[in-house]
């Protein structure tokens, strides 16, 4: 996205944004929150990608049970650290790249699909499978389940997961496979800093949030089919969205008291919220949990519905559902709407909708 259109978006989503005026404090008291939020999280991605990339042996062939063990486990490290931050940006900050945000996070058997017939035969370059996933997926080639092994084996374009075994493959692993994600990092930091977001944006990124949360539930009830599979880190993925939810609400829900939100419409948030922790709660293990025998997401069973998958599913299916006035989205939406009733409405211009 060039700097120009990103403009556009954001004065898109200014439409919904709170009105300024008799002597409420400034709208730059939220906008100056989500700014060093949403900032941290993005300096944290781009700090984890260089650590690990520093870390990454070049020149010749990785040795991961030998001189590289070290190394291994540092850049491990760092990739848990660049997910978990890249998780909670790519609510908000998703909202204002929507075509290279998601992309660094598709999933590997996602991308094989749009390959079609031709297989990855270079794991470790930007061509083909790329982002965050391809790197976890190499990562911990040598660590991956059972039940993941079976489920890609039977995709077309299944080639095993592996360490580089070449200089070619080394450096190719740090400069174009991982710097590609590192580029595309330090291009959207640098473009977030020139932009204001506002009170709508960060509403918007919360929904966004949970519905990333539905989505990797949804989409991980085959086993071995879970997101962040290869790591088995899916349940930190889910918790670090919830605690970006928390910290960009923390900021909005100051700022929409003082325009004088309702305490009962900000309590409808609070609500929600605690809805959703109290679901991730509910697993206690740090695995993802496995969905039971002849799930039917449309209409899980009562007796489905009560295990732990269950509970997730249709717990976070719940609060994205915008005809319930109760779901966390529609308290979102109630929050926004009660602060700016305040001020003259502003005229309706399209855009992000809480």
């Amino acid at each position: 996205m060039t700097r120009g259109s990103a403009r556009i978006v954001l004065s898109l989503v200014a439409a919904l944004a709170l009105g300024c005026g008799g002597e409420d404090p400034p709208a730059p008291s939220v906008a100056d929150g989500l700014k060093a939020t949403i900032g941290t999280m993005l300096r944290r991605f781009s700090e984890s990608l260089v650590t690990l990339r520093a870390r990454a042996p070049r020149g010749r062939e990785w040795q991961p049970s030998g001189a590289d063990a070290d190394a291994v486990k540092a850049m491990r490290a760092a990739w848990l650290d660049a997910h978990a931050a890249f998780v909670g940006l790519a609510g908000p900050v998703g909202e204002l790249f929507p075509e290279q945000i998601p992309g660094l996070d598709r999933r590997w058997d996602v991308q094989l699909t749009d390959l079609g017939v031709d297989p990855d035969f270079m794991p470790f370059d930007e061509r083909g499978v790329t982002g965050l996933h391809a790197i976890e997926r190499i990562l911990w080639s040598d660590q991956i389940s059972s039940a993941v092994s079976s489920y890609e084996m039977t995709r077309l374009g299944y080639r095993t997961p592996r360490f580089p075994g070449t200089a070619e493959e080394a450096d190719a692993f740090v400069a174009s496979l991982a710097g590609a994600v590192a580029q595309v990092g330090l291009e959207v930091n640098q473009q977030f800093s020139r932009l204001t977001p506002d009170a709508a944006l960060g509403a918007a990124g919360i929904s966004r949030l949970l519905a990333n949360s539905f989505l990797k539930v949804d989409l991980g009830y085959v086993a071995g089919s879970e997101d962040s599979r290869y790591s088995g880190t899916t349940m930190l993925d889910l918790r670090s969205e919830l605690a970006a939810a928390r910290a960009i609400w923390n900021v909005l829900r100051d700022g929409l008291s003082r325009r004088g939100a309702a305490s009962e419409k900000l309590g409808g948030v609070d609500a929600g919220l605690a809805r959703w922790t109290a679901l991730l709660d509910e697993v206690k293990s740090k695995d993802f949990p496995v969905a039971p025998n002849l799930w039917d997401p449309g209409t899980p069973s009562p007796e489905h519905a009560l295990t732990p998958y269950g509970m997730l599913f249709v717990g976070l299916r719940r609060e994205l559902n915008k005809a319930r006035p109760d779901s966390l989205v529609s308290a979102l939406r109630e929050a926004l709407g009660s602060a700016r009733s305040k001020d003259e409405a502003p005229k309706e211009q399209g855009g992000h909708r809480a």
